[in-house]
């Protein structure tokens, strides 16, 4: 079932109360069994990792309501993008910069960047992974596969609170737990997908989803006739 990550700090701890709660339970049998017990072992694995991220849920959520705080500005991003894409500007260096404009803007993230199509010798779409920042990306990635692959094949942004709930995840670095992956385009056509991933289950809303539509139009020009990549690019 999928995990609820509330935007309530009250309600959050109450959980965290009690998901601390169940994992001391089961520390205490798996002392007292007698022997190795494998369904014991996952229960404790996956309540370890329950408290482990509603504790950050929860730090995260605060933060958001600490005075100062300032939600990113997707439209101020999306000119500064475009600005690093400008026309005449090699693709390349326009989203290795444009990954790290979106790095330094969006907070509680561990992997910022872009995968891009390339056409297999037999013309099958599959993703290569393009500049990014973060820890090695997983590559490649067939088309329908994942949540990088499943955006692509279906044009369609996906905004997936928790990991852990979507069929086929490809977990390149552990520590994420949420994803947003947008589609990018260029003469009519997917051309590639921007990813962002967070160790904060529940990080991106709508409204990530939205102002990353922003960023990736504004990504068009510098991507105009240049991909797919074929094998070998």
């Amino acid at each position: 079932m999928a995990t609820n990550w509330s935007d309530d700090p009250e309600e959050l701890e109450r959980q965290l109360e009690d998901a601390r709660e169940e994992l001391g339970w089961a520390l205490g049998d798996q002392l007292v069994a007698t022997s190795t017990d494998a369904d014991l072992a996952d229960k404790v694995g996956a309540l370890r990792l329950r408290v482990r991220r509603l504790e950050d849920r929860l730090a995260w959520v605060l933060r958001t309501r600490e005075p100062g705080f300032e939600p990113t500005d997707y439209g101020l991003l999306a000119k500064q993008v475009a600005a690093l894409a400008e026309d005449g500007t090699p693709w390349v260096s326009g989203l290795a910069n444009a990954s790290s404009a979106m790095s330094e803007a969006l907070p509680a993230t561990n992997w910022v960047g872009f995968y891009l199509t390339s056409l297999r010798a037999d013309g099958t779409p599959e993703l290569v992974v393009g500049p990014f920042q973060g820890r090695p990306g997983c590559t490649p990635i067939a088309y329908g596969r994942g949540v990088c692959g499943t955006a692509a094949q279906a044009d369609r942004t996906q905004l997936v609170p928790d990991v852990h709930d979507f069929p086929g995840h490809i977990a390149c670095d552990s520590a994420s737990a949420s994803e947003l992956v947008v589609p990018l385009h260029a003469g009519g056509q997917v051309i590639g997908v921007i990813d962002l991933d967070s160790p904060v289950a529940g990080r991106f809303a709508q409204a990530d989803a939205d102002g990353m539509a922003l960023v990736a139009r504004a990504l068009e020009p510098v991507l105009a006739g240049v991909l797919p990549l074929r094998q070998g690019q």
